[in-house]
């Protein structure tokens, strides 16, 4: 009876939430704690960004970007300490990294951070079904009864709550599918969170008229396949790569040896 009850439910929340417009903001989390960190410490190097969903007519648009201010990366340790502090943010882009989802054409347009943030590419990709696995689990988050469950996609193990009191089968970043919006978002590794902050139903004037400008930044560009995404990112870190031993190499002049450096690069949320 409980599958038959889903299966009901999801099919009338992805039926209406063709019809329904809205406007709902996440906190975007990403945990840049170094390997190693005390899990009790993690939480301090939580990196906070603004993200809002807008929803239209089987059409929508996640948007993320850094506030003006943003977490410094720990430094120091042992007797020296930690130091943490609000910088002011560097960002040269306004716009920051957008999602479309058009259900219609079962399509992502993305406009993708590159691995450094520095800039960002153009992906079309095709938008697939997510294979969630229902729970029997609940929970009160807010003011709305949430449901869990869970997917591997995007290449890491994803665990939502949802609520079918809000009837949008969408949610923050790729996320979508489920018989209701989700509500809380987080990744098995501990790396990448969402939390819903706050949801308008329906969309005021204004909301939709900020989706349309950043439309906008998307509608009639050129786009790559995630594939030529991939390869472009991985090339720009090899070149990095490259160029950052040839400096320490460098500096080292006539007392250099042969050691086997490794650089690392900051995750990003999907694993390609």
């Amino acid at each position: 009876m409980k599958c038959r009850y889903f299966v009901f439910l999801l099919l009338f929340s992805i039926n209406y939430s063709f019809g329904q417009t809205g406007t709902f903001s996440y906190s975007a989390i990403t945990n840049t704690s170094f390997d190693g960190t005390p899990k009790e410490e993690r939480y301090l190097d939580d990196l906070y960004a603004d993200a809002i969903l807008f929803v239209n007519d089987g059409l929508s648009l996640y948007r993320e970007h850094l506030p003006d201010s943003v977490l410094q990366k720990r430094m120091g340790g042992g007797e020296d300490g930690i130091v943490r502090s609000k910088l002011k943010s560097m960002r040269k882009d306004d716009v920051g990294a957008l999602y479309k989802k058009d259900f219609s054409k079962n399509q992502y347009l993305s406009r993708v951070k590159s691995y450094d943030g520095n800039d960002f590419g153009m992906v079309e990709e095709p938008l697939l079904p997510i294979n969630w696995i229902l729970t029997s689990e609940q929970k009160t988050i807010g003011n709305y009864v949430c449901i869990k469950a869970h997917a591997d996609v995007f290449g890491r193990t994803w665990e939502v709550w949802f609520t079918p009191e809000i009837p949008v089968s969408d949610g923050p970043w790729k996320l979508h599918g489920l018989a209701g919006l989700i509500v809380e978002a987080s990744d098995s590794e501990g790396k990448f969170r969402f939390i819903l902050t706050k949801a308008q139903v329906p969309s005021s004037a204004e909301a939709s008229a900020t989706m349309n400008e950043l439309l906008d930044h998307l509608d009639g560009k050129k786009f790559m396949s995630k594939v030529d995404f991939v390869k472009t990112e991985d090339k720009k870190k090899d070149e990095r790569k490259r160029a950052r031993i040839a400096r320490m190499a460098a500096a080292a002049g006539d007392n250099a040896t042969d050691v086997d450096i490794k650089i690392t690069f900051a995750e990003t949320i999907e694993k390609y």
